[in-house]
Protein backbone atom coordinates (compact mmCIF):
# COMPACT_ATOMS: atom_id res chain seq x y z
CA UNK A 1 0.00 0.00 0.00
CA UNK A 2 1.66 3.34 -1.06
CA UNK A 3 0.44 6.65 0.25
CA UNK A 4 2.10 9.64 -1.84
CA UNK A 5 2.04 13.18 -0.68
CA UNK A 6 1.48 16.37 -2.85
CA UNK A 7 4.09 19.22 -2.67
CA UNK A 8 3.35 21.64 -0.47
CA UNK A 9 3.17 24.64 -3.02
CA UNK A 10 3.04 24.39 -6.52
CA UNK A 11 5.82 23.36 -8.31
CA UNK A 12 8.12 22.95 -4.98
CA UNK A 13 10.23 19.49 -5.06
CA UNK A 14 8.72 18.31 -1.29
CA UNK A 15 6.29 15.72 -2.48
CA UNK A 16 6.79 12.13 -0.60
CA UNK A 17 5.80 8.86 -0.22
CA UNK A 18 5.50 6.00 2.25
CA UNK A 19 5.11 2.24 1.81
CA UNK A 20 3.54 -0.05 3.51
CA UNK A 21 4.92 -4.10 3.03
CA UNK A 22 2.52 -5.84 5.25
CA UNK A 23 2.03 -9.68 3.68
CA UNK A 24 5.87 -9.45 2.49
CA UNK A 25 8.87 -11.76 3.82
CA UNK A 26 11.03 -9.87 5.40
CA UNK A 27 13.69 -9.11 4.55
CA UNK A 28 11.81 -6.24 1.50
CA UNK A 29 13.84 -4.48 -0.89
CA UNK A 30 12.15 -1.43 -2.35
CA UNK A 31 13.28 -0.03 -5.91
CA UNK A 32 12.13 3.20 -6.87
CA UNK A 33 11.39 4.62 -10.36
CA UNK A 34 13.87 7.65 -9.62
CA UNK A 35 16.50 5.57 -8.69
CA UNK A 36 16.52 5.60 -5.25
CA UNK A 37 16.38 1.79 -3.79
CA UNK A 38 17.67 -0.56 -0.85
CA UNK A 39 16.57 -2.83 1.71
CA UNK A 40 13.84 -1.42 4.02
CA UNK A 41 13.70 1.65 2.34
CA UNK A 42 9.92 2.13 2.48
CA UNK A 43 9.55 5.85 1.97
CA UNK A 44 11.22 8.22 0.05
CA UNK A 45 10.87 12.73 -0.08
CA UNK A 46 11.88 15.87 -2.40
CA UNK A 47 9.66 14.50 -5.16
CA UNK A 48 8.39 16.79 -7.30
CA UNK A 49 4.98 16.36 -9.38
CA UNK A 50 4.87 13.32 -11.30
CA UNK A 51 4.43 9.61 -11.97
CA UNK A 52 6.37 7.65 -10.25
CA UNK A 53 6.75 3.28 -9.63
CA UNK A 54 7.44 0.88 -6.80
CA UNK A 55 9.00 -2.23 -7.30
CA UNK A 56 9.02 -4.34 -4.40
CA UNK A 57 10.93 -7.78 -4.14
CA UNK A 58 10.71 -9.38 -0.86
CA UNK A 59 12.71 -12.50 0.62
CA UNK A 60 10.44 -15.41 -1.01
CA UNK A 61 11.18 -13.84 -4.45
CA UNK A 62 7.65 -12.37 -5.04
CA UNK A 63 7.72 -9.24 -6.65
CA UNK A 64 5.27 -6.30 -6.29
CA UNK A 65 4.95 -2.77 -8.88
CA UNK A 66 2.48 -0.24 -8.26
CA UNK A 67 2.74 3.17 -9.89
CA UNK A 68 1.63 6.34 -8.18
CA UNK A 69 1.66 10.10 -8.82
CA UNK A 70 3.19 13.36 -6.79
CA UNK A 71 0.62 15.92 -7.07
CA UNK A 72 0.52 19.92 -6.05
CA UNK A 73 -1.81 22.27 -5.01
CA UNK A 74 -3.00 24.53 -7.97
CA UNK A 75 -0.89 27.65 -8.36
CA UNK A 76 -1.51 30.16 -5.14
CA UNK A 77 -3.24 33.61 -6.99
CA UNK A 78 -5.65 36.31 -6.11
CA UNK A 79 -8.27 38.56 -8.40
CA UNK A 80 -8.62 41.38 -7.01
CA UNK A 81 -11.48 44.59 -7.88
CA UNK A 82 -10.83 48.04 -6.79
CA UNK A 83 -12.39 51.72 -7.79
CA UNK A 84 -10.02 54.26 -7.89
CA UNK A 85 -10.29 57.77 -6.24
CA UNK A 86 -12.35 60.28 -8.18
CA UNK A 87 -10.94 63.31 -7.24
CA UNK A 88 -8.42 64.93 -5.61
CA UNK A 89 -7.80 64.92 -2.24
CA UNK A 90 -10.31 62.07 -1.70
CA UNK A 91 -9.68 58.97 -0.14
CA UNK A 92 -12.24 56.70 -0.93
CA UNK A 93 -10.98 54.04 -3.14
CA UNK A 94 -11.91 50.04 -2.20
CA UNK A 95 -9.86 46.74 -2.72
CA UNK A 96 -11.11 43.59 -2.27
CA UNK A 97 -9.02 40.24 -2.63
CA UNK A 98 -10.61 37.07 -4.51
CA UNK A 99 -8.03 34.32 -3.13
CA UNK A 100 -7.81 30.89 -5.72
CA UNK A 101 -5.51 28.27 -5.55
CA UNK A 102 -3.53 26.62 -3.04
CA UNK A 103 -4.92 25.67 0.06
CA UNK A 104 -7.24 26.96 1.88
CA UNK A 105 -7.88 28.71 4.59
CA UNK A 106 -5.84 31.93 3.25
CA UNK A 107 -4.64 34.61 5.75
CA UNK A 108 -3.89 37.87 4.76
CA UNK A 109 -1.29 40.98 5.91
CA UNK A 110 -1.23 44.45 4.38
CA UNK A 111 1.90 46.26 4.53
CA UNK A 112 0.41 48.60 7.49
CA UNK A 113 -0.69 45.70 8.98
CA UNK A 114 -4.35 45.02 8.25
CA UNK A 115 -5.63 41.41 7.60
CA UNK A 116 -9.17 42.35 6.16
CA UNK A 117 -9.72 40.85 2.38
CA UNK A 118 -11.43 44.25 1.82
CA UNK A 119 -10.11 47.63 2.23
CA UNK A 120 -12.49 50.93 1.90
CA UNK A 121 -11.85 54.79 2.62
CA UNK A 122 -8.09 54.62 0.71
CA UNK A 123 -5.92 57.70 -0.54
CA UNK A 124 -4.25 57.24 -3.56
CA UNK A 125 -1.00 55.42 -3.98
CA UNK A 126 0.41 52.01 -3.62
CA UNK A 127 -0.73 49.25 -1.19
CA UNK A 128 1.73 46.15 -0.46
CA UNK A 129 -0.02 42.68 0.85
CA UNK A 130 1.35 39.28 1.05
CA UNK A 131 -0.79 35.97 1.27
CA UNK A 132 -0.28 32.37 2.97
CA UNK A 133 -2.23 29.49 2.46
CA UNK A 134 -3.13 26.82 5.17
CA UNK A 135 0.36 24.75 3.49
CA UNK A 136 2.45 28.13 4.15
CA UNK A 137 2.42 29.10 0.58
CA UNK A 138 3.11 32.77 -0.04
CA UNK A 139 1.72 35.16 -2.92
CA UNK A 140 2.72 38.77 -2.61
CA UNK A 141 1.46 41.99 -4.87
CA UNK A 142 1.05 45.63 -4.81
CA UNK A 143 -2.10 47.20 -5.96
CA UNK A 144 -1.91 50.49 -7.17
CA UNK A 145 -4.75 53.35 -6.08
CA UNK A 146 -5.20 56.13 -9.11
CA UNK A 147 -6.72 59.01 -9.18
CA UNK A 148 -8.98 59.95 -12.42
CA UNK A 149 -8.63 62.93 -14.13
CA UNK A 150 -8.74 66.06 -12.24
CA UNK A 151 -11.50 68.52 -13.29
CA UNK A 152 -9.69 71.37 -14.77
CA UNK A 153 -11.57 74.94 -15.52
CA UNK A 154 -10.82 77.92 -17.23
CA UNK A 155 -13.09 80.65 -17.54
CA UNK A 156 -12.79 83.33 -20.87
CA UNK A 157 -14.27 86.49 -20.43
CA UNK A 158 -14.61 89.72 -22.16
CA UNK A 159 -14.96 93.43 -20.75
CA UNK A 160 -18.09 96.28 -20.91
CA UNK A 161 -17.44 99.20 -23.20
CA UNK A 162 -18.35 101.44 -20.33
CA UNK A 163 -18.99 101.59 -16.66
CA UNK A 164 -22.85 101.09 -16.71
CA UNK A 165 -22.50 98.45 -19.62
CA UNK A 166 -23.74 94.80 -19.21
CA UNK A 167 -22.69 93.10 -22.84
CA UNK A 168 -19.65 91.27 -21.39
CA UNK A 169 -19.69 87.35 -21.74
CA UNK A 170 -17.93 84.37 -19.52
CA UNK A 171 -17.55 80.80 -21.21
CA UNK A 172 -16.53 77.99 -18.86
CA UNK A 173 -13.98 75.65 -20.89
CA UNK A 174 -13.52 72.69 -18.66
CA UNK A 175 -11.82 69.56 -19.16
CA UNK A 176 -11.17 66.03 -17.52
CA UNK A 177 -13.14 64.63 -14.36
CA UNK A 178 -16.17 62.28 -15.74
CA UNK A 179 -18.93 63.92 -18.02
CA UNK A 180 -21.12 65.43 -17.73
CA UNK A 181 -20.37 68.32 -15.95
CA UNK A 182 -22.66 71.06 -13.80
CA UNK A 183 -21.99 74.79 -13.75
CA UNK A 184 -23.11 76.98 -10.35
CA UNK A 185 -22.55 80.54 -11.33
CA UNK A 186 -22.64 83.05 -8.02
CA UNK A 187 -25.21 84.86 -9.50
CA UNK A 188 -27.65 81.60 -9.86
CA UNK A 189 -27.18 80.97 -13.46
CA UNK A 190 -25.97 77.06 -14.45
CA UNK A 191 -25.17 77.50 -18.12
CA UNK A 192 -21.63 77.11 -19.69
CA UNK A 193 -21.61 80.14 -21.07
CA UNK A 194 -23.22 83.88 -20.04
CA UNK A 195 -23.73 86.58 -21.67
CA UNK A 196 -25.51 90.44 -20.98
CA UNK A 197 -22.87 90.45 -17.61
CA UNK A 198 -22.33 94.34 -16.07
CA UNK A 199 -18.83 94.97 -14.61
CA UNK A 200 -18.85 93.17 -11.17
CA UNK A 201 -16.98 90.05 -9.32
CA UNK A 202 -18.53 86.48 -10.26
CA UNK A 203 -17.14 82.95 -9.45
CA UNK A 204 -18.04 79.57 -11.03
CA UNK A 205 -18.20 76.18 -9.28
CA UNK A 206 -18.32 72.99 -11.81
CA UNK A 207 -18.55 69.71 -11.08
CA UNK A 208 -18.71 66.27 -13.08
CA UNK A 209 -20.38 63.50 -12.33
CA UNK A 210 -18.68 62.05 -9.66
CA UNK A 211 -19.14 64.93 -7.51
CA UNK A 212 -15.57 66.41 -8.32
CA UNK A 213 -15.61 70.13 -8.12
CA UNK A 214 -13.28 73.07 -9.22
CA UNK A 215 -13.69 76.73 -8.77
CA UNK A 216 -12.56 79.63 -10.41
CA UNK A 217 -13.26 83.47 -9.45
CA UNK A 218 -13.30 86.38 -11.75
CA UNK A 219 -13.82 89.72 -12.48
CA UNK A 220 -15.65 91.82 -15.45
CA UNK A 221 -14.02 94.93 -15.91
CA UNK A 222 -14.49 97.77 -18.30
CA UNK A 223 -12.90 100.13 -20.67
CA UNK A 224 -14.56 103.48 -20.98
CA UNK A 225 -14.91 103.81 -24.70
CA UNK A 226 -15.96 107.65 -24.18
CA UNK A 227 -13.59 108.13 -22.33
CA UNK A 228 -11.87 110.68 -25.13
CA UNK A 229 -15.21 111.32 -27.25
CA UNK A 230 -15.33 114.05 -29.02
CA UNK A 231 -17.66 116.14 -31.29
CA UNK A 232 -16.73 119.03 -33.64
CA UNK A 233 -18.25 120.79 -36.67
CA UNK A 234 -15.97 121.57 -39.98
CA UNK A 235 -16.90 124.88 -39.66
CA UNK A 236 -18.83 126.57 -36.83
CA UNK A 237 -20.10 129.86 -38.87
CA UNK A 238 -21.31 129.30 -41.99
CA UNK A 239 -23.99 131.09 -44.21
CA UNK A 240 -27.35 129.83 -44.91
CA UNK A 241 -27.30 127.42 -47.80
CA UNK A 242 -23.74 126.15 -46.69
CA UNK A 243 -22.84 122.63 -45.94
CA UNK A 244 -21.01 121.59 -42.63
CA UNK A 245 -19.65 118.25 -41.91
CA UNK A 246 -20.32 117.16 -37.94
CA UNK A 247 -17.93 114.37 -36.61
CA UNK A 248 -17.81 112.62 -33.45
CA UNK A 249 -15.35 109.59 -32.05
CA UNK A 250 -16.31 106.63 -34.13
CA UNK A 251 -16.93 103.69 -31.51
CA UNK A 252 -17.21 100.20 -33.00
CA UNK A 253 -20.57 98.58 -31.97
CA UNK A 254 -22.05 101.61 -31.29
CA UNK A 255 -25.21 103.01 -32.19
CA UNK A 256 -25.34 106.76 -33.43
CA UNK A 257 -28.01 109.50 -33.81
CA UNK A 258 -28.21 112.78 -34.76
CA UNK A 259 -31.14 115.62 -33.58
CA UNK A 260 -32.40 117.32 -34.93
CA UNK A 261 -32.74 115.08 -38.15
CA UNK A 262 -33.94 117.13 -40.85
CA UNK A 263 -31.28 118.34 -43.68
CA UNK A 264 -28.81 115.71 -42.45
CA UNK A 265 -27.39 113.16 -44.87
CA UNK A 266 -26.37 110.19 -42.85
CA UNK A 267 -28.31 110.80 -38.96
CA UNK A 268 -27.29 108.06 -37.82
CA UNK A 269 -23.62 107.45 -38.79
CA UNK A 270 -20.79 108.95 -36.52
CA UNK A 271 -19.85 111.51 -39.12
CA UNK A 272 -22.56 113.55 -41.39
CA UNK A 273 -23.22 116.31 -43.67
CA UNK A 274 -25.65 118.90 -42.72
CA UNK A 275 -27.08 121.67 -45.12
CA UNK A 276 -27.88 125.10 -42.90
CA UNK A 277 -30.87 126.93 -42.96
CA UNK A 278 -30.65 128.57 -39.76
CA UNK A 279 -28.28 128.73 -36.16
CA UNK A 280 -28.93 125.24 -34.47
CA UNK A 281 -27.12 123.05 -31.38
CA UNK A 282 -26.81 119.89 -32.96
CA UNK A 283 -26.83 116.26 -30.49
CA UNK A 284 -25.55 113.26 -31.14
CA UNK A 285 -26.76 110.00 -29.73
CA UNK A 286 -24.04 107.28 -28.61
CA UNK A 287 -25.65 103.86 -26.92
CA UNK A 288 -24.85 99.80 -27.34
CA UNK A 289 -27.98 98.58 -26.23
CA UNK A 290 -26.38 97.27 -23.29
CA UNK A 291 -26.27 100.37 -20.72
CA UNK A 292 -23.63 102.37 -21.96
CA UNK A 293 -25.16 106.25 -23.58
CA UNK A 294 -23.48 109.39 -24.32
CA UNK A 295 -24.85 112.38 -25.66
CA UNK A 296 -22.89 115.53 -26.68
CA UNK A 297 -23.31 118.59 -28.68
CA UNK A 298 -21.70 121.00 -31.02
CA UNK A 299 -23.09 124.31 -31.97
CA UNK A 300 -23.16 125.67 -35.90
CA UNK A 301 -24.17 129.78 -36.54
CA UNK A 302 -25.85 130.52 -39.52
CA UNK A 303 -25.32 133.83 -41.28
CA UNK A 304 -28.73 134.28 -42.65
CA UNK A 305 -27.58 136.05 -46.41
CA UNK A 306 -30.11 138.51 -48.14
CA UNK A 307 -28.11 138.13 -51.50
CA UNK A 308 -31.23 141.23 -53.00
CA UNK A 309 -32.88 143.56 -52.23
CA UNK A 310 -33.35 145.86 -49.35
CA UNK A 311 -30.05 144.66 -48.24
CA UNK A 312 -28.50 145.29 -51.67
CA UNK A 313 -28.96 148.80 -53.37
CA UNK A 314 -27.97 151.33 -56.00
CA UNK A 315 -28.66 154.63 -54.99
CA UNK A 316 -31.44 156.66 -57.72
CA UNK A 317 -29.88 160.33 -57.54
CA UNK A 318 -26.85 161.67 -56.84
CA UNK A 319 -25.42 165.10 -57.66
CA UNK A 320 -21.84 164.98 -58.89
CA UNK A 321 -21.27 168.91 -58.54
CA UNK A 322 -17.65 168.30 -56.07
CA UNK A 323 -19.22 169.31 -52.59
CA UNK A 324 -18.08 166.61 -51.41
CA UNK A 325 -21.73 165.38 -50.43
CA UNK A 326 -23.68 162.50 -52.68
CA UNK A 327 -20.60 163.20 -56.00
CA UNK A 328 -20.60 159.64 -56.56
CA UNK A 329 -22.90 156.94 -56.94
CA UNK A 330 -21.85 153.26 -55.34
CA UNK A 331 -23.30 149.58 -55.12
CA UNK A 332 -24.34 149.16 -51.21
CA UNK A 333 -24.74 146.14 -49.63
CA UNK A 334 -23.67 143.11 -46.98
CA UNK A 335 -22.22 140.21 -48.12
CA UNK A 336 -21.12 140.47 -51.33
CA UNK A 337 -18.47 138.65 -52.37
CA UNK A 338 -18.24 139.95 -56.19
CA UNK A 339 -20.05 141.77 -58.19
CA UNK A 340 -20.30 143.64 -62.08
CA UNK A 341 -21.88 146.75 -61.71
CA UNK A 342 -22.80 148.63 -65.26
CA UNK A 343 -24.51 152.11 -66.51
CA UNK A 344 -25.78 153.25 -69.49
CA UNK A 345 -27.20 156.28 -70.87
CA UNK A 346 -30.64 156.69 -73.09
CA UNK A 347 -28.62 155.22 -76.06
CA UNK A 348 -27.27 152.35 -74.16
CA UNK A 349 -23.91 153.22 -74.48
CA UNK A 350 -22.20 151.75 -71.34
CA UNK A 351 -20.97 155.07 -69.57
CA UNK A 352 -19.26 153.29 -66.93
CA UNK A 353 -18.25 149.75 -65.50
CA UNK A 354 -17.15 148.16 -61.97
CA UNK A 355 -16.35 145.24 -60.02
CA UNK A 356 -14.97 147.37 -56.37
CA UNK A 357 -17.05 148.36 -53.97
CA UNK A 358 -15.15 151.22 -53.42
CA UNK A 359 -15.27 152.27 -56.61
CA UNK A 360 -18.34 154.73 -58.14
CA UNK A 361 -19.76 156.55 -60.84
CA UNK A 362 -18.64 160.36 -60.69
CA UNK A 363 -20.70 161.17 -63.51
CA UNK A 364 -18.05 161.27 -66.12
CA UNK A 365 -17.78 159.58 -69.49
CA UNK A 366 -14.28 159.44 -70.90
CA UNK A 367 -13.23 162.65 -68.91
CA UNK A 368 -16.00 164.39 -69.77
CA UNK A 369 -19.39 165.38 -67.58
CA UNK A 370 -22.17 163.70 -68.46
CA UNK A 371 -25.44 165.71 -68.99
CA UNK A 372 -27.77 165.38 -66.29
CA UNK A 373 -30.62 162.95 -66.89
CA UNK A 374 -31.60 159.60 -66.14
CA UNK A 375 -29.18 156.57 -66.65
CA UNK A 376 -29.76 152.76 -66.59
CA UNK A 377 -28.01 150.31 -64.62
CA UNK A 378 -27.52 146.59 -64.59
CA UNK A 379 -26.14 144.80 -61.69
CA UNK A 380 -25.40 141.03 -61.05
CA UNK A 381 -23.86 140.02 -57.36
CA UNK A 382 -22.34 136.75 -55.93
CA UNK A 383 -22.84 136.64 -52.48
CA UNK A 384 -21.20 135.04 -49.58
CA UNK A 385 -22.32 131.36 -49.54
CA UNK A 386 -23.01 131.05 -52.96
CA UNK A 387 -26.13 133.26 -53.67
CA UNK A 388 -26.45 135.13 -56.50
CA UNK A 389 -28.49 138.36 -57.54
CA UNK A 390 -29.32 140.12 -60.80
CA UNK A 391 -30.84 143.72 -60.71
CA UNK A 392 -31.53 146.53 -62.61
CA UNK A 393 -32.62 150.32 -62.28
CA UNK A 394 -32.30 153.64 -63.35
CA UNK A 395 -30.13 156.62 -61.42
CA UNK A 396 -30.97 159.90 -62.02
CA UNK A 397 -27.98 162.28 -62.42
CA UNK A 398 -28.74 166.25 -61.24
CA UNK A 399 -26.22 168.99 -61.96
Amino acid sequence: YLEPHQTRCNNESNGYVTATTDGFAEPVFFQWSNGQGGEGLDSIGDLSVGNYTLTITDANGCIATQEFEISSPSDLDVDFQKTDNPCQGVCAATITLNPTGGVAPYAIEWQDGSTELSLSGLCTGDYVYELTDAQGCKYNDTIEILQLDTVRLNVVYGENLCPEGCSATAEAVVSGGTLPYSYQWSNGENAAMLTDLCSGDYSLQVKDANGCQCEESFSITYTDVFEDFWVSASQDRVYDGQVVTLSSKHIPQMNYSWYPSENLVAPHSSSTDALMYESTMFYVYVTDNKGCDLKDSVFVHVDVVNCGKPNIYVPNIFTPNGDGKNDAVFVKGDWIDSFIFEIYDRWGEKVFSTNRLDEGWDGTYKGNRCDAAVYYYRLEVKCQGGKTYTGSGDITLIR
